[in-house]
């Protein structure tokens, strides 16, 4: 099952960004005695099983916040580890309307095994969540990574700190394409906070959870020059169907292209400036 519904990119050594069949990312960090699973897809195949596959390890498993497509897996884990600002919201975005949806888009792609249990999915909430705070540290044996709080995209999105390696994972919290118009988002002010707190960080690289490799901490600057920078004037309407009545706009900085690798857009609404 695994081969067929998840994708295993190796970034270094003991750790595996895995590539979900609906194309969202989950990273597994693997120490010395334990191993950490950061996200859990949309739910789509066993995502114990492949990461059993990979590791015998006893496992933590972390959500970097409570949108659908990194929290619908939890139901294959004991429990699930997630801030706890992002509670209320991991119940939404696990209700019986945003699985039936997952379940549709995965038909439509032709991942949906014949044996897929819908009725148990449909029927499974965010799972045994347990909270964390800043500062948090998960020891893996020769591997530790601290909880940081990156509100922004969602108000209780977390980063989880490598020292050792260098390295930052940030599932949503600061990517080219950052939603920041959800009723869960925050204002733009509060973001670029987070965005300068991050650069503070002491990291090389980071990951986020839609993409497939690294990034440069460089890139960090590309966001924050956007955000400050946001103009109403140069922003063009922005259609999302779940909330197509918020009114959003997209503002990309300097007008380039997603194709362009310094690409920085945020998606907003008026109210949030």
């Amino acid at each position: 099952m695994g081969e067929k519904y998840f994708k295993n990119h190796v970034l270094f050594e003991n750790v595996v960004h895995i590539e979900d069949p609906l194309g969202v990312f989950a990273t597994l960090m693997i120490g010395q005695d334990k191993a950490l699973l950061f996200d859990t897809a949309y739910g789509i195949g066993n995502l114990r099983e492949h990461v059993e596959d990979l590791t015998k390890l006893p496992l933590i498993v972390v959500n970097s916040h409570g949108h659908v497509d990194h929290l619908c897996g939890n139901y294959h884990f004991d429990e699930v580890c997630i801030h706890e600002n992002d509670i209320e919201v991991s119940h939404v975005h696990t209700s019986k309307d945003m699985r039936k949806d997952i379940i549709r888009q995965a038909r439509e792609k032709g991942v949906l095994s014949a044996d897929f249990d819908e009725d148990g999915f449909l029927s499974t909430g965010p799972g045994n969540l347990v909270p964390i705070k800043e500062g948090h540290c998960f020891d893996l044996g020769g591997a530790t990574l601290e909880v940081i709080e990156v509100p922004g995209h969602t108000r209780g999105s977390i980063g989880l700190l490598y020292r050792k390696k260098r390295l930052l994972l940030l599932g949503d919290a600061a990517n080219s394409f950052l939603f920041l118009f959800l009723p869960e988002s925050t204002s733009v002010d509060e973001y670029i906070k987070t965005l300068e707190k991050i650069n503070s960080l002491d990291f090389d690289q980071f990951i986020i959870s839609h993409y497939h490799s690294t990034l440069p901490k460089s890139k960090i600057n590309d966001y924050i020059e956007c955000a400050k920078n946001i103009d109403v004037e140069k922003s063009k309407p922005f259609e999302f169907p779940p909330f197509k009545d918020l009114k959003a706009l997209i503002y990309s900085h300097k007008d380039r292209e997603p194709s362009d690798p310094d690409f920085a857009a945020i998606i907003y609404t008026k109210d949030r400036l």
